[in-house]
């Protein structure tokens, strides 16, 4: 995100051309895109070794699928001040609407039926999970283009890429030409994953959590989405927060505790649902403790997250 209110001094064209204030915010954003290009075409360093050294820091950063770097290429989106706050305002009104549809599905459960949810799945969206939302991380992806957002999914499962997107943007800005832009168009990147920690402490303290939890990233095994988790699991320990990432095959719950082996679980985040495994409920059916008895769990030992489908905990 840029803010086009600031003067600037490089290049008499451009110069000239912004500080004119004549342009609309949409020719602004063009312009700008077409000076980064410029950038990139004029930055002699610029070089396949400078990409392999790129690729090579994204390696040792974790910024990977699988064993494919993240980062293809050095064609960012950027938005806007005024693009970026109408997305946001609109993001947060369809997920505010959202939530009325889940709160209303609680409160009649024959609806539910309409939405082809199982027997299963019903009785575990009826679970008070002791906080107010019914989904606590989600994603909406969209399409923007000037004043036009188009959305296109709703990512109720805990999304991915909030962590590697973070450090990806801070490998691009040690970049020549994406730090002579950054400078002069002020650009502004935000923190997806310490939103994220808030947000999990915030609702681990409304379930009626008060120490610093123990936090247990849930994790299939052996998928290209696993490097995001470790930095996740790095970012939460860095900042005080005790965290683990644990196999649903690992989890075990007695005498009113969850537990990954000998380390307690006081919060579970599981992550996105990866197309190649199967669903907890169609895996387990009634023999995980996530399933066997979620109104304990959710009432005495951990608070379940995005209760109101099936793969969110």
């Amino acid at each position: 995100m840029f803010n086009q209110s600031v003067e600037f001094r490089f290049g008499d064209q451009l110069a000239e051309f912004l500080n004119t204030r004549i342009t609309t915010k949409h020719a602004l954003r063009e312009k700008a895109i077409a000076d980064y290009h410029d950038l990139l075409v004029a930055d002699e360093a610029l070089s396949p070794a400078v990409l392999e050294k790129l690729h090579s820091a994204m390696r040792i950063n974790r910024l990977l699928y699988g064993e494919r770097p993240i980062g293809i290429s050095l064609r960012p989106h950027f938005l806007h001040k005024k693009q970026f706050h109408t997305l946001t305002q609109t993001a947060q009104q369809v997920a505010s609407a959202l939530e009325k549809v889940a709160i209303a599905l609680v409160q009649s459960p024959s609806l539910m039926h309409q939405l082809g949810l199982t027997d299963a799945e019903r009785n575990l969206a009826l679970v008070d999970p002791g906080f107010s939302t019914a989904a606590i991380t989600t994603r909406l992806d969209a399409f923007v283009r000037e004043d036009e957002i188009k959305f296109v999914e709703y990512n109720a499962e805990n999304p991915s890429s909030l962590s590697d997107q973070e450090e990806l943007n801070r490998l691009l800005f040690e970049l020549p030409a994406i730090a002579s832009f950054a400078r002069h168009y002020r650009l502004r990147q935000f923190s997806p994953v310490e939103k994220l920690l808030e947000t999990l402490l915030s609702t681990y303290r409304e379930w009626g959590g008060t120490a610093v939890p123990n936090i247990a990233i849930l994790d299939w095994e052996n998928l290209p989405t696993s490097n995001e988790f470790v930095l996740l699991r790095n970012h939460f320990t860095a900042h005080g927060v005790p965290t683990i990432i644990c196999s649903p095959d690992a989890f075990e719950y007695s005498s009113g505790k969850l537990r990954c082996g000998i380390f307690r679980v006081d919060l579970v985040l599981q992550t996105n649902n990866h197309p190649r495994i199967p669903r907890p409920l169609r895996r387990y059916a009634s023999t995980h403790p996530r399933i066997r008895e979620p109104r304990r769990l959710s009432r005495e030992s951990v608070p379940m997250q995005n209760r109101a489908q099936e793969g969110g905990v």
